[in-house]
């Protein structure tokens, strides 16, 4: 599924940068661009985002404004804050009203481009399955930590980037997939696919099913349901 992106920032400049970096990644379609907070309301209203890349200082109605009324108005829209400020104050009403992330000015595009594959996967596992299982829940609101923490107890042979190549491949196959299935979507071999596959059964972010044909029974991979 595409992922449809708002941006709303009073800098043509600055937002056509930000429209240059998001179309870069796979997946990502900009679907308008605001110039202000009135002009983002509306255009959320019509274009059903997912996800609106906001500028906190603009005329009208600034960013944190819009991110309430967006709120009050009950918009299934996640929104990622975009600002020069500092102050604590502003992050901790930002997060109470739920953005995912704030990144601060100046940045290089890799941290924005960073934080949208983070949310490509967020995305993914929550349009993926009914119900989560707790390491699904802690990937997705501890992200940084998961990840930190994962990096050292991985087991030993295994390593974070294939890891993340044949979850990534799971979560987006709307079929159950086999080992080898798999492994050829992710550019590696069954055996080293099956090894991951069987370490993501382990921490309960997938499951396993035999399907029974002529043969061998053969061991089908999905998302935890």
């Amino acid at each position: 599924m595409d992922i449809r992106v708002l941006i709303v920032d009073d800098d043509p400049m600055v937002a056509h940068l930000h429209e240059r970096a998001i179309d870069a990644l796979s997946r990502f379609n900009v679907v308008g661009i605001a110039n202000n907070g009135r002009q983002g309301l509306e255009m959320a209203e019509a274009s059903h985002p997912h996800l609106v890349i906001l500028d906190v200082y603009m005329p009208e109605i600034d960013g944190i404004e819009m991110l309430k009324q967006l709120r009050s108005l009950r918009y299934p829209i996640d929104v990622i804050l975009i600002t020069a400020a500092r102050e604590a104050e502003q992050l901790q009403e930002a997060t109470r009203y739920g953005a995912l992330d704030f990144i601060i000015k100046p940045f290089k595009l890799q941290r924005l481009q960073d934080t949208l594959r983070v949310y490509a996967e967020r995305f993914d596992l929550l349009h993926s399955a009914d119900r989560l299982s707790q390491p699904d829940v802690d990937r997705l609101l501890h992200q940084d930590e998961v990840e930190a923490t994962q990096s050292v107890t991985l087991p030993k042979g295994l390593n974070e980037l294939t890891l993340g190549k044949v979850r990534t491949c799971l979560v987006q196959s709307a079929v159950p997939l086999s080992a080898e299935q798999a492994g050829l979507g992710c550019g590696v071999s069954r055996i080293t696919a099956r090894r991951y596959l069987e370490y993501l059964v382990e921490q309960g972010t997938a499951r396993v099913d035999l399907s029974y044909g002529t043969g061998r029974p053969s061991r089908q991979y999905s998302v935890s349901k």
